[in-house]
């Protein structure tokens, strides 16, 4: 008892220094949660039994190697996939059974791994559509030609181009637009539905170390002014301990570890992390089989009970050592 005690005690001695240093009330009501959210394409496991909650106002990367489920989790969080099971609430509501442009209606934007744009309009109508979709919902491509009665549509637009430093460049042709500008130009779409969160998968892929240096001042920047909440797909730590209150590791599909980053300060890429934090678990699993009394006894006797050759072990699985074939 006394030991469950002092481990309760660490635990919340633990959580309360994360929270002090995050900023973070990890009391309060989460704006993200998912439970238990797996998803199968056919025999395939993407995600395994995944529960991951986002405060208000904080910002979680999620890392792993890829093939770890990152962007299909994301995928499933925004609904343009279906879990097989598990749900998905935010702002306390369930949002199953909703379509995408629902969902950013309920306050969740997403940028994506490359630039998802409409090429042949300007910069500004390209905002000006965002913020439209996030006010009305389905519309008609010809509410361009009535744009003047939209005056606060108009204002959201301009505002986004300012946010993001594309108000100069609000004529040009978004098809123009150096790479850099272009992913800006996604984040800006994202932002003109004023969301509560933002999603972003892998939002400094490709770019230059001036365009990823720039894109991260805007997502700190994004982050003061608005309060905004983010959760993030990245694969460069230098970037995910710059920006992150909070890391979820996922490993074939499922979460193996989460923290705030100092937890994490040693390493700096995601393949050595994850694959230091199996080797712990797998470490931590072997010695848990060799405290078994059945295998204290095999290795007492040299053998199990029905007389069968002394097993080595290899990986943390028992294998039988083959006898000689007699001549």
């Amino acid at each position: 008892m006394a030991s469950s005690d002092a481990t309760t005690t660490e635990t919340d001695q633990s959580r309360q220094a994360d929270e002090t240093e995050t900023g973070v009330d990890r009391a309060a009501e989460p704006l993200l949660e998912t439970d238990g959210l797996v998803k199968q394409f056919g025999g395939l496991t993407a995600t395994d039994d995944v529960d991951i909650s986002v405060e208000r106002g904080e910002r979680v990367s999620l890392i792993g190697p890829n093939g770890a489920g990152k962007s299909t989790i994301i995928n499933l969080i925004t609904r343009r996939l279906e879990p097989t099971e598990g749900d998905i609430h935010f702002k306390g509501q369930s949002i199953l059974g909703l379509s995408p442009h629902e969902v950013v209606q309920r306050g969740m934007s997403k940028s994506f791994q490359t630039a998802s744009i409409f090429p042949t309009l300007t910069v500004r109508q390209n905002a000006r559509i965002a913020a439209l979709a996030a006010e009305h919902g389905s519309f008609r491509f010809n509410f361009l030609r009535h744009r003047r009665r939209y005056p606060a549509v108009e204002e959201v637009a301009r505002e986004t181009l300012d946010a993001v430093g594309l108000w100069d460049q609000r004529e040009s042709a978004a098809e123009d637009l150096p790479y850099g500008d272009k992913r800006r130009l996604e984040i800006g779409i994202a932002l003109a539905a004023e969301p509560d969160m933002l999603l972003m998968d892998e939002p400094t892929a490709g770019m230059s170390p001036e365009e990823t240096h720039a894109t991260v001042d805007l997502i700190e920047r994004v982050k003061e002014e608005r309060g905004l909440t983010f959760l993030l797909v990245e694969h460069d730590m230098e970037i995910v301990f710059r920006v992150s209150d909070r890391i979820v590791v996922l490993n074939r599909g499922a979460v193996i570890a989460e923290g705030p980053p100092r937890r994490y300060a040693r390493i700096r890429t995601c393949r050595t992390r994850t694959s230091e934090v199996s080797r712990s678990e797998q470490s931590r699993r072997r010695s848990r089989r060799r405290d078994r009394p059945s295998d204290r006894a095999d290795r007492r006797h040299g053998g199990d009970d029905r007389g069968r050759a002394p097993a080595r072990r290899r990986g943390g699985r028992r294998l039988l050592r083959r006898e000689p074939h007699p001549a």
